[in-house]
């Protein structure tokens, strides 16, 4: 998963989906910048992404995301 833009710097992470459409649980996560990637190893499986504000982010900022599965 690449933040391709981002007007802040954005928390990504990708994990497992929670039962009963409660959400994300991150298995990796960090703060980045416009460019930067995330990745892991995956099994065949179900997969969620987060993007999220550390507390930093002190304006509306606009995002895309690109994920990339072989």
């Amino acid at each position: 998963m690449t933040l391709t833009t981002s007007d802040a710097a954005l928390g990504l992470g990708i994990g497992v989906p929670r039962s009963a459409n409660a959400g994300c649980r991150l298995t990796v996560s960090q703060v980045d910048v416009a460019g930067q990637t995330v990745s892991v190893q995956a099994d065949a499986g179900s997969y969620c992404v987060e993007v999220f504000d550390d507390g930093g982010v002190v304006k509306q900022a606009a995002f895309t995301v690109q994920i990339v599965h072989p």
